[in-house]
């Protein structure tokens, strides 16, 4: 069921984007979502009603789907969407494969003191490494090969409020990164489908749209991360500013 609502939410996504430029009304059943041979997700529209043709990532966990659309010939989106108390389940092994040294260092800062030890956390913060562990997905997702069993080759390596700084590239870690993604991350808390800050609708800054949908059920009664790429910055060293506008996202729950 979560595959399925991944794809309701492509659908809803791309109807968003297109009817916010005034081409609707838009229903479901005009839009077909697909992969190609290399796995990579794809959505169109039916022939009687326009060409367009949309980039589109999509994720699922227990329960919940997300999506993105943006349009092709743009920057390539990426989106994931992962649950806190997986993460906290799985603590040990993540930390111990998935971050960089530098990554577990920013993360120890940006853990809260744990009581009565106000010199600092003696363990990170599930939220924290959540935000880390969606945001690196999404970029992989952005850059066509996922994390291809080298999560370590995505680095995050700053954070600005929601959003965070991820390098890629075999040299991320050195600092000859091949490319930096801005990848925005929202948490989803209990059973609220909106994201916070946004809600559903679009950015009039973005040349994106992401919509979310869940079943009523556990999934939707624990905190979950979504994380979407936001501003590509293409063969750069990190932290170098720049890039063309962020994508769109919306969440939707059932």
């Amino acid at each position: 069921r979560a595959w399925l609502l991944g794809r309701i939410a492509a659908k809803d996504a791309a109807r968003a984007w297109l009817w916010q430029r005034a081409d609707g009304p838009l229903w479901p059943a005009e839009f077909q979502v697909g992969n190609d041979p290399s796995g990579q997700p794809w959505i169109r529209r039916h022939a009687s009603r326009g060409n367009e043709r949309l980039s589109v990532s999509l994720a699922h966990t227990t329960g919940i789907g997300v999506a993105i659309v943006r349009p092709e010939g743009t920057a390539r989106v990426g989106i994931d969407i992962e649950s806190v108390e997986a993460v906290t389940a799985a603590a040990g092994a993540v930390q111990a494969i998935a971050f960089t040294e530098g990554e577990l260092e920013l993360l120890h800062r940006l853990s809260p003191p744990l009581p009565g030890m106000p010199a600092g956390p003696t363990e990170l913060s599930p939220l924290w490494m959540t935000r880390f562990w969606t945001a690196k997905e999404a970029v992989g997702k952005a850059v066509g090969t996922g994390l291809a069993g080298r999560p370590q080759d995505f680095e995050v390596q700053a954070v600005d409020g929601p959003a965070l700084l991820v390098a890629t590239g075999t040299g991320a870690v050195s600092g000859h990164a091949t490319g930096v993604h801005r990848v925005q991350t929202r948490v989803l808390s209990g059973a609220s489908g909106e994201i916070p800050s946004h809600g559903a609708g679009a950015d009039a800054r973005s040349g994106a749209e992401a919509r979310a949908g869940a079943e009523a059920g556990a999934a939707a009664q624990t905190d979950h991360v979504v994380a979407w790429t936001d501003e590509p910055i293409h063969t750069r060293a990190a932290g170098t500013p720049g890039g063309p506008p962020h994508p769109r996202r919306t969440v939707r729950r059932r």
